[in-house]
């Protein structure tokens, strides 16, 4: 069986690297062709931290002098690679937008509240669509207007917040975990 040369190196790094590793390889055999035009799949997946973050400053030095378009669901990856926001929905243009606009626009409809006897009430009132817990619980919602709960805090929407709030629900649970005054 004669493999070519290219075949053996692929079986060699799909064999001895780690997912993380063939990710950046892969992104390093891309950019040695110097594309105009730079298309990325959930680029950061599966990379540990320091990775990601390193992943994160190629991609958007690169994107400083090309067209870099990223497929993800990671907010955090657009947060800190782009400035420009193309939300697709079943193949669909549905909306051209920054980053900045989707923050200014959910300013004001992100609230959280310590999960207390109110919490009840608040579920009642409120979709919840999922529940994480984190050191003190908080619960983490959306509305589209300020909660009359006594201890509900507005707080400055992440990326995330603002795709969810976008979206379209009335209001949705997006995470719980302690809130950064409590640290």
């Amino acid at each position: 069986h004669v493999r070519s040369r290219r075949q053996r190196q692929m079986c060699i790094r799909d064999r001895y690297l780690s997912g993380g590793m063939r990710r950046r390889v892969g992104l390093c055999q891309a950019l040695l062709r110097n594309p105009k035009i730079l298309v990325l799949d959930e680029p950061t997946v599966g990379l540990d931290p320091e990775q990601r973050k390193t992943m994160r400053k190629i991609i958007y030095e690169y994107g400083q002098e090309h067209c870099v378009l990223i497929s993800t669901h990671l907010t955090e990856d657009i947060e800190s690679i782009s400035d420009r926001v193309l939300l697709l929905e079943k193949g669909q243009l549905i909306e051209d937008t920054t980053v900045s606009e989707m923050l200014d626009r959910a300013k004001g409809h992100i609230f959280s509240c310590e999960k207390s006897s109110s919490f009840k009430e608040i579920k009642k009132e409120y979709v919840i669509s999922e529940k994480i817990y984190k050191g003190k619980p908080l619960v983490r919602f959306f509305s589209k207007e300020k909660p009359l709960y006594a201890n509900c805090i507005e707080e400055t929407p992440n990326l995330e917040d603002a795709y969810l709030y976008l979206r379209g629900s009335d209001s949705c649970l997006l995470y719980t975990s302690p809130s950064p005054r409590d640290s």
